[in-house]
């Protein structure tokens, strides 16, 4: 950046004469930068589910069952014990399930109507 400075004018100028000259000037500027670090906790746990091997079909009603409890509890995010829990608990679906209960009768136990 060029800054206007005034110097006296040389002879032959007469005295009290003033030039201005543009003189480089060096500008420091101070740059902070600020840094954030999320992190990321990840849980998993393993469910072996009492029923053993089920069809895409049940496992999307199990599924569906599951995430109705969740929002009846205004559970948004479920960790991953809470989602054993409501599965493979004493009365998870799952276990319900695997003791030869209907969709229709664990929905209605869990409080639920299916239409």
């Amino acid at each position: 950046v060029n800054v206007p400075f005034q110097m006296p004018a040389p002879p032959p100028a007469p005295p009290g004469t003033f030039i201005t000259i543009f003189k480089p000037q060096a500008i420091t500027r101070t740059v902070t930068t600020y840094r954030i670090d999320t992190i990321t906790r990840v849980e998993t746990t393993s469910i072996t589910p009492p029923t053993g091997s089920m069809g895409l079909g049940n496992v999307d009603i199990a599924l569906a069952l599951t995430q109705a409890v969740f929002t009846q509890k205004n559970i948004a995010t479920p960790a991953p014990k809470e989602l054993e829990t409501a599965l493979t608990g004493d009365n998870g679906i799952l276990t319900l399930r695997a003791k030869k209960m209907g969709w229709g009768e664990i929905a209605n136990l869990l409080g639920f109507e299916v239409k």
